[in-house]
């Protein structure tokens, strides 16, 4: 779904020292002209519009140089009269930074995969061991990875591994 969030230019304020938007019917029918033409004039910063960057850099890329694809992604819409002190920003953008992240929560448990039941008699056939954990360390360059040494009553220790770190 797309949301038009543009803003109506003649309403709209402006940039401190730009011009404000300006409409003049050049051509009115109802005036005996044979069309209607409308002229506008305003700045390239009335309204919503996109600062490139070339905008505040000399060698910055301009907009038909930027990958569209930034321009679109996770947005949290929310309401607020007056004007928005930092307080209210550092509130907002919190907010939206709890809102992408259940987002994507939720996108992941979407993804997980269900596992297939196996049948009475191939659980009979798994062996079911305990084991006392002799030594626990995280695995180098790993996030959830740890390094696990067991002792399953054999009189040899186990190395395993196991993805529970958190």
């Amino acid at each position: 779904m797309i949301y038009d969030i543009s803003q109506e230019v003649f309403s709209s304020r402006v940039w401190p020292g730009d011009p404000a938007p300006v409409r003049e019917v050049l051509g009115d029918i109802r005036k005996g002209d044979m069309v209607n033409l409308t002229a506008f004039s305003m700045c390239a910063h009335n309204g919503t519009h996109i600062d490139a960057p070339s905008h505040f850099l000399a060698n910055g890329k301009t907009v038909d140089q930027l990958d569209p694809a930034a321009f679109l992604g996770f947005c949290y819409v929310t309401h607020h009269e007056g004007d928005v002190t930092a307080e209210d920003a550092r509130r907002i953008l919190g907010y939206a930074a709890e809102a992408e992240a259940a987002k994507k929560a939720a996108e992941e448990a979407q993804n997980v995969t269900t596992l297939q039941q196996i049948s009475i008699d191939d659980f009979c056939k798994v062996e079911l061991k305990a084991a006392k954990i002799l030594e626990c360390e995280p695995v180098k360059k790993a996030k959830k990875l740890l390094k696990l040494t067991l002792d399953d009553g054999s009189g040899k220790p186990h190395t395993v591994a196991s993805g529970i770190a958190k």
